[in-house]
């Protein structure tokens, strides 16, 4: 049973390392100033040389931040990348936004800009991956409904 286990880490630690890369690379495409990104390159191979499943959850977590922090023509880009790599983009793998995307669809309205705008994200991600899903449709009524009752 420890060996399925520790193939299984092994296993997560690849991913995490690949995405990790994947992020890194887009955000390090943006900025003029490489060096700004490059200790994020250490950092990500000696997590990787120590196997250290922990520290590279956190280093996720924060890259994932930072990317979410982009412009929405930028975190769409990276979506697409992530979606062709994994299966999924940033805010399937955001449980916060997740959450948070959750406890609106369970209210049935957008209450404010922040979740507006964290619901227009889904929308682009899902738009990315299959234009026609019922998800869109409902969650594009809630951005209407926000709309109207703002203007």
């Amino acid at each position: 049973m420890g060996t399925k286990n520790n193939e299984y880490k092994s296993n997560q630690i690849d991913r995490l390392r690949k995405w990790c890369i994947i992020v890194t690379d887009f955000i390090a495409s943006l900025l003029e100033d490489k060096s700004l990104i490059k200790n994020q390159y250490d950092i990500i191979d000696t997590l990787y040389q120590k196997r250290d499943k922990k520290g590279f959850e956190t280093v996720f977590n924060d890259l994932n931040e930072w990317a979410l922090s982009l412009s929405q023509d930028n975190i769409g880009n990276l979506n697409l990348i992530l979606i062709n790599s994994f299966g999924k983009g940033l805010h399937e793998v955001d449980n916060k936004s997740m959450r948070k995307i959750d406890s609106i669809i369970k209210k049935g309205l957008v209450k404010n800009e922040n979740e507006f705008r964290i619901i227009e994200n889904r929308v682009n991600e899902l738009s990315q991956m299959n234009s026609s899903s019922e998800e869109i449709n409902y969650l594009n009524n809630l951005l209407l409904k926000y709309r109207s009752l703002v203007v």
